[in-house]
């Protein structure tokens, strides 16, 4: 309780004083104890009564909505309020991270308590222990579930740490027999003992995890809590992963309100009829979206309005649905498609300029009475490649991905001050995101202008992204750090300058990072 200055006097508000003291009071014991289920019913029965309720008249006010609405995630039309058993099992996920990610008095403690010679995820079917222990292990998997490790020296778990992208080792193996075994004892001065490992699992798994972890690198081992932007744990991304995994917190079903609905597969139809779209029958709303996509241009009126429709589409569709849920209140179809082509007046009105005008474009705009915008000329960009100065080189790479994740590859070209080429390559790097590839594609021409002793560099990128990356010295993305690593390391010693380039003057690059797909 905060410090009075003055003497107390008596107000007529005792049960809101005693309810604030109660609410700020149980947050701190939540953490650090397992609180039975009907104390948390209780506490949030005082904090609804105490924000949501009072006194007209010297009677109860009627409560207009139920605690458990108020609790809805605000993309289901509630108000995102922390029920006390969910913020209690983030907290117990707090916890559990730090057993997991620290070393102190604490965890030793605990380790030396209840794990005796096992590990933390070896814990999670025990009947054992405090009722706070027990609580731990039932979420210890979650917690599990959504973390993973970045190995440097080795010093994690090869059974049971979640430090390949396969997943746990234990799963794999029939019998543990080893069940304290780490990483680095697998490693002879810093690099796998291939006889020791095909010892331990079979050969094509020894396979991946050569491929993956090449040997021990500089730096301490870094737990990872992947729904983190920045790879931190917080109680606010815990507590987002309980509210989708609890048996009743799952999102409707997208596609039937979005797509194959009654209500939606009318507004479809009437919106295909409108701009001349194919209609086609469509059960993921995805597809549908993407089939639009694919038919809007955006150099003519008609091709942008094809391109806005789903986005307004699945907008009102889905305001419709939580009316309907949340306020009780039902729009006719009429209403519906008449709000759509409202803000599809609005949208396109904004719009300032177009590249072509058709007929029938300006037929359709005349009946949703949108005014026509004249046709704006094309403004022409010179793009082309450039020689780089007396002394350096020009290093263009370019990295490709069929989907994301998808088939990935790299390449690059390196050419001198009169454009004579020096060398190229062309790699392919199986499955990836594109921005692993155009890392990996940029380590490699790196690699090739190091072994042939250039040190005066100028790189070209067709990324926006990894141009930013090299200017400002910092990768932003966690599951790329190692990539990153690897490219300050090659960079050591060179003397570069960063500039971006269009893909139209990057074409050799393009090509032969296509190749390697």
């Amino acid at each position: 309780m905060h410090e009075r200055r003055e003497p107390f006097k008596p107000t007529n508000q005792p049960k809101i004083i005693a309810n604030d003291n109660i609410v700020s009071l149980s947050i701190h014991l939540l953490a650090v104890i397992q609180m039975p289920k009907l104390i948390l019913a209780k506490i949030n029965s005082i904090l609804s009564n105490s924000f949501f309720s009072g006194e007209e008249n010297g009677r109860n006010r009627r409560k207009l909505k139920s605690w458990t609405e108020l609790c809805t995630p605000t993309m289901k039309g509630g108000l995102g309020v922390r029920d006390f058993v969910e913020v209690q099992k983030a907290l117990h996920m707090k916890f559990a991270w730090r057993l997991l990610s620290l070393d102190n008095l604490w965890t030793s403690f605990f380790k030396a308590k209840y794990l005796k010679e096992g590990h933390f995820f070896e814990t999670t079917s025990r009947n054992s222990g405090s009722m706070f222990w027990k609580s731990i292990c039932s979420v210890m998997p979650m917690v599990k579930e959504h973390m993973v490790v970045k190995v440097q020296k080795g010093a994690v778990s090869f059974l049971f740490d979640l430090w390949l992208s396969r997943g746990v080792l234990a799963t794999e193996v029939s019998i543990v027999n080893q069940p304290r075994l780490e990483v680095k004892d697998c490693w002879v001065e810093g690099r796998w003992d291939r006889e020791f490992l095909d010892s331990l699992i079979a050969s094509d798994v020894g396979d991946d995890i050569i491929r993956e972890v090449p040997g021990r690198r500089e730096g301490c081992d870094t737990q990872i809590w992947c729904p983190g932007v920045d790879g931190q744990f917080t109680t606010k991304t815990a507590w987002e992963v309980i509210r989708v995994t609890q048996p009743n917190g799952g999102v409707e079903d997208r596609d039937h309100v979005l797509c194959k609905g009654m209500v939606a597969s009318a507004i479809w139809c009437r919106a295909t009829d409108l701009l001349s779209v194919p209609c086609m029958a469509f059960d993921d709303w995805w597809e549908r979206c993407k089939m639009w996509f694919t038919c809007a241009k955006k150099k003519m009126q008609r091709g942008v309005l094809i391109g806005i429709m789903p986005t307004l589409i699945s907008w009102r569709l889905w305001k419709w649905r939580c009316d309907a849920q949340m306020q009780g209140r039902y729009d006719s179809m009429e209403v519906i498609w008449f709000s759509i082509k409202y803000w599809l007046v609005v949208f396109l009105s904004k719009l300032l300029k177009v590249k072509a005008l058709s007929s029938f474009d300006r037929k359709l705009l005349s009946e949703l009475d949108i005014p026509v915008r004249e046709v704006v000329p094309r403004i022409l960009k010179l793009v082309a490649w450039s020689m780089p100065s007396d002394g350096w080189v020009k290093l263009n790479v370019d990295g490709s991905c069929r989907g994301n994740l998808g088939s990935c590859g790299g390449g690059g070209v390196i050419r001198d001050e009169g454009g004579r080429f020096l060398a190229t390559f062309s790699s392919k790097y199986g499955i990836g995101t594109n921005n692993e590839a155009e890392l990996k594609a940029l380590i490699g021409g790196l690699t090739l202008c190091k072994e042939l002793g250039l040190v005066n560099l100028v790189i070209e990128s067709d990324s926006m992204l990894v141009v930013k990356w090299l200017r400002e010295k910092m990768c932003t993305v966690w599951y790329l750090w190692d990539y990153w690593e690897e490219v300050v390391q090659v960079l050591t010693g060179t003397e570069y300058l960063v500039l971006h380039q269009f893909r139209e003057g990057n074409r050799v690059a393009d090509f032969l990072a296509r190749q390697g797909e």
